[in-house]
């Protein structure tokens, strides 16, 4: 077993954005991002792809969801799921940071993009 500090792999990583592919984890197909949203920055493209579906979880903060039937508030504490024919993007209108997990599979055994 092994313990990831998530918040200082995001610190190193060029998009606030720590992944840790399967085989990182000593899993066949699963797989973990862990994000940041700050107020006011760009919005995050989610879609898992061919072969994968994903939960996104808000840990922390407010974002907003644009998906093809609108756009819908998110909080700290709640999740949706994903499909592999999905795309929607997030986006952090608040003043706070918003904190991200996402956990997924793939059929493949690939690793997330």
């Amino acid at each position: 077993m092994k313990i990831y500090k998530l918040p200082q792999l995001t610190e190193a990583s060029s998009d606030d954005i720590c992944r840790l592919a399967a085989d990182k984890l000593g899993a066949s197909a699963l797989y973990l991002l862990y994000g940041r949203l700050h107020p006011g920055g760009p919005p995050h493209t989610l879609a898992p792809g061919k072969g994968r579906e994903e939960i996104f979880y808000l840990v922390k903060g407010t974002i907003s969801l644009q998906t093809g039937k609108g756009s819908f508030p998110i909080n700290a504490g709640e999740c949706f799921h994903m499909g592999e024919d999905d795309s929607m993007s997030i986006d952090n209108r608040s003043d706070e940071e918003a904190v991200f997990i996402i956990c997924g599979a793939a059929t493949d055994a690939g690793s997330p993009d």
